[in-house]
């Protein structure tokens, strides 16, 4: 006779451990165009933060390696976007 819980709990890791992946991969790395200047964070995040510059919010996508939130910006609006204070303090970085 098999152990239904045991079967049951396994299971339940499995789905747990594949909707976890999901949710970390729901933004990759979005499509930026020639005309966007991008940044990424200095240190390793554990979850994406949105940044708020003048009356826009900037919402970023992970890099290829997921350990980077990156945020493409406009270039008309990378003055506006670098006086924040994550960019001010070296939190967010320009790469391009």
């Amino acid at each position: 006779m098999v152990d239904s819980t045991t079967a049951h709990s396994s299971t339940s890791k499995k789905t747990a451990a594949k909707a976890t992946k999901a949710v970390k991969s729901s933004r990759k790395t979005s499509d930026t165009k020639k005309s966007d200047t991008v940044y990424y964070t200095s240190t390793y995040e554990d979850q994406l933060f949105d940044i708020v510059a003048g009356n826009n919010r900037y919402r970023p996508s992970w890099d290829e390696s997921e350990k980077h939130p990156v945020w493409a910006v406009p270039n008309d609006k990378t003055e506006q976007f670098e006086r924040h204070t994550h960019f001010q303090l070296g939190r967010v970085i320009r790469i391009k």
